[in-house]
């Protein structure tokens, strides 16, 4: 159980990060996590400098597998960012639930059909734009909370709240 006195680092996990890149005209994606393992999953895009006649864009896609073919999960994109939009952050979250609104057809539950998410970042135009991402899991599935791991690229936690779980 989850209570006032526990850390945050030990209710999320940071599960998936692409550290902030000029990038030129290209796709930027994160690498694809399993939704089954998460109730909720929080996209979190950090747009730097976005270069005059050049735009960002992200979106949610989904697959069966993780090295499937993936599709645009409607609904769960952002409105483009130009070059008014410098040092700007997106938040795009979903849930296992809405996921299966979104992408249920015929029956078929969404943790069989479209279990993997990724989030894709499009800068389009002339330009350059900065952008970098990153993907906070909660509410782990099979795992307490506390026991779900973050990514290697997380160095070092520090918190000044002792937990009170055992």
């Amino acid at each position: 159980m989850i209570t006032y006195n526990t850390p945050l680092y030990q209710s999320l996990a940071i599960v998936s990060y692409n550290a902030p890149a000029s990038t030129a005209a290209a796709a930027v994606s994160t690498p694809a996590v399993d939704a089954g393992l998460y109730g909720r999953l929080l996209f979190v895009v950090l747009g730097g400098l976005v270069d005059p006649s050049t735009t960002l864009d992200f979106k949610l896609q989904a697959s069966a597998t993780s090295g499937g073919s993936y599709t645009d999960v409607s609904g769960f994109a952002i409105t483009q960012y130009v070059a008014a939009d410098d040092n700007k952050i997106a938040l795009v979250e979903i849930s296992s639930e809405q996921l299966v609104a979104a992408e249920t057809t015929a029956g078929t539950s969404v943790l069989n059909k479209y279990r993997w998410v990724k989030g894709v970042a499009t800068v389009g135009g002339s330009g350059n734009a900065v952008v970098g991402l990153l993907v906070i899991a909660a509410h782990g599935r099979f795992k307490r909370p506390e026991n779900v791991a973050n990514i290697a690229a997380v160095k070092e936690t520090v918190s000044p709240i002792a937990s009170s779980q055992p």
